[in-house]
């Protein structure tokens, strides 16, 4: 019996272990940057949809805004950048 307690005491400190490691290998901050960057990749589409939706601007004005939004997210991203290195 004294055996059979062992052994089993021993199987749960075992698997209490592996969903330590478990548990440490998950990065929220990985997560985080992964979920920001989609969020920042799914606006980045609609503003382009938006511009090209757009029948009052010629096609060199539509390329002139792309520019200028991909230069502003390009901005956002430095700064936000900035700020994490920070913290």
């Amino acid at each position: 019996m004294q055996l059979i307690r062992q052994q089993l005491l021993e199987d749960i400190n075992k698997v209490l272990e592996d969903g330590k490691d478990n548990i440490a290998k998950i990065n929220p901050e990985n997560l985080k940057d992964k979920a920001k960057k989609a969020i920042d990749e799914a606006l980045a589409a609609k503003r382009k949809k938006a511009i090209d939706a757009r029948t009052d601007l010629t096609q060199e004005e539509k390329k002139k805004q792309l520019k200028k939004a991909a230069r502003e997210e390009a901005e956002a991203a430095k700064k936000m950048q900035l700020i994490r290195q920070q913290l």
